[in-house]
């Protein structure tokens, strides 16, 4: 399959929706997804249909699967969820071509993302297991067990369209519950591939469905009552629009990303060479695509011309693309709405005085695809109601502050609402624990770019970033419920003053 998903002039065969165990294309379908090469918009990758009535079907299927999967022993999903892990590997290079051909992103990005895949279930029952098992406190009859919540629902973007939502779908299986995956409106082959990849691996029917289709697809899901859970991973509009669906149904695990405006802060003590170089792995990687991706960089004086003339020079020769080529480093952006909506955002932020340093814009006129290059800005005068300054811009641009000092830097990293990610570049680690402390985010790094996040630790923010839900390791937590038990199996019943006689025991004589 990898060469028919690549080839620029095959399309690809929509299998519809993944519902109990079978792929269905709707019959009397509310629209489709026309979706091409972000690359070569001559490509029609597919025509993939949505209906409304598909994704009632699926909460349904998922809902009369979960009992009978709970009631399997951990033992036995865990080894399901192996077969699963297998069907990754053995299918990766189908996948990783689809990502490419979808979003645009570097066939060798791809592929990394693929493999991060594969060891997502160790993590999970390694590490993740822990945080949820069964305990009974010293001196107590009874203890806590975890139950699973039910139904989720799971909801994620298009930057890292397979290994976001297969970082959401392990934990829940592994933990008894069933899933619905609505794949973003960018990726729909992503999401039939992995689909595929789980219909391969034979896990029971109902226990993973996949409905395709758009916001109104993700909103139906969102509100359903018999979703007991929705992991969600995008944008700031659309988190909220899912908050304010869920806000009648107080008892719905909801669990929200929602992106950064991130801040990596480069100190006088800076080894520059290394700054410079994780800086624009940062701003730049998967065409600054990235919840985590390194949009400001705030400079001390005292380097601040000799980083930013390095930072050009470098920016300026990074190699913008093909993204099936292997010395490609910025492939293009995943839709032309995107492109346009990041190249009005930096057009909004020169007009509120932002100073283009390198002006970016379309890459290639002659190109047929949304290739942008990238753009370095200068932001003299901070302002709290520019939009550039405060809006995630979700593309090639990264804004560069100038600060007087260490505290003048910690201000401007905190001049967000966001709360996500923030590095810091210093040979001193007390100037390093300095600024770890006083920034607000949820991942701080040292001497390493604000993108690349490690499954075995928690992954989440603050503020406008998210719900305080971190996922990563952390996600398997929201995964179950505790409860609580006090028992009594020998049958002592406590006599209270005034209410009478405590009723026999059996194990009373008469």
């Amino acid at each position: 399959m990898t060469q028919a998903v690549l080839n620029d002039k095959r399309a690809a065969i929509p299998r519809g929706n993944y519902i109990n165990g079978k792929f269905r294309v709707p019959r009397h379908a509310d629209g489709a997804i026309e979706k091409r090469n972000p690359a070569n918009l001559d490509d029609v990758v597919g025509a993939f249909s949505f209906s409304r009535v598909a994704a009632d079907e699926a909460i349904l299927a998922a809902r009369e699967a979960q009992r009978a999967w709970a009631a399997r022993s951990l033992e036995d999903r865990i080894n399901a969820i192996r077969k699963v892990r297998a069907a990754v590997v053995n299918r990766r290079e189908d996948l990783a071509a689809a990502i490419t051909r979808e979003v645009g992103k570097p066939l060798w990005e791809a592929r990394r993302e693929v493999e991060s895949m594969a060891g997502r279930l160790n993590v999970v029952v390694d590490a993740g297991l822990r945080d949820v098992a069964d305990f009974v406190p010293a001196g107590v009859r009874g203890g806590c067990r975890y139950r699973p919540l039910g139904v989720i629902g799971v909801i994620c973007p298009f930057n890292f369209p397979a290994l976001l939502a297969h970082g959401f779908v392990v934990p829940a299986l592994v933990t008894g519950n069933t899933v619905v995956f609505k794949p973003s409106d960018v990726t729909p082959l992503v999401g039939q591939v992995y689909a595929e990849i789980i219909d391969d691996a034979n896990l029971p029917k109902g226990v993973f469905n996949m409905v395709q289709g758009g916001g109104d697809i993700g909103a139906r899901l969102a509100a359903s009552p018999r979703v007991d859970g929705i992991f969600f991973t995008g944008s700031v509009a659309t988190g909220r629009a899912i908050e304010a669906v869920c806000a009648t149904q107080p008892g719905k695990m909801l669990v929200l990303e929602m992106g950064g405006k991130n801040a990596s802060v480069v100190l006088d003590d800076a080894d520059i060479d290394l700054a410079v170089h994780e800086c624009l792995i940062g701003g730049y990687i998967t065409s600054g695509q990235r919840c985590t991706a390194s949009s400001r960089v705030v400079v001390t004086r005292k380097v601040a011309d000799e980083f930013v003339k390095r930072f050009m020079e470098r920016a300026k020769a990074i190699r913008v693309g093909d993204p099936r080529a292997a010395d490609t480093f910025m492939g293009p952006l995943a839709s032309e709405a995107i492109a346009e909506r990041f190249l009005g955002r930096v057009a909004l932020g020169r007009k509120e005085g932002a100073v283009a340093l390198i002006d970016g814009g379309r890459f290639d006129a002659r190109a047929k695809g949304n290739f942008v290059a990238p753009s370095v800005h200068e932001v003299v005068a901070r302002s709290g109601s520019s939009a550039y300054q405060s809006d995630e811009l979700f593309g090639p641009d990264v804004a560069i502050y100038r600060a007087k000092n260490i505290d003048a830097a910690i201000e401007i990293a905190n001049d967000t609402p966001f709360g996500l990610v923030a590095s810091v570049f210093t040979k001193s680690e007390k100037s390093y624990r300095a600024v770890a402390n006083e920034v607000r985010a949820g991942l701080i790094n040292w001497n390493r770019p604000t993108v690349g996040a490690d499954a075995r630790l928690p992954f989440g923010g603050a503020g406008a970033s998210g719900n305080h839900r971190a996922v990563g390791l952390h996600a398997i937590r929201w995964c179950v419920t505790p409860v609580s038990h006090l028992e009594e199996p020998v049958g002592n019943v406590e006599k209270w003053p005034g209410l009478g006689p405590a009723p026999k025991t059996p194990y009373e004589p008469d």
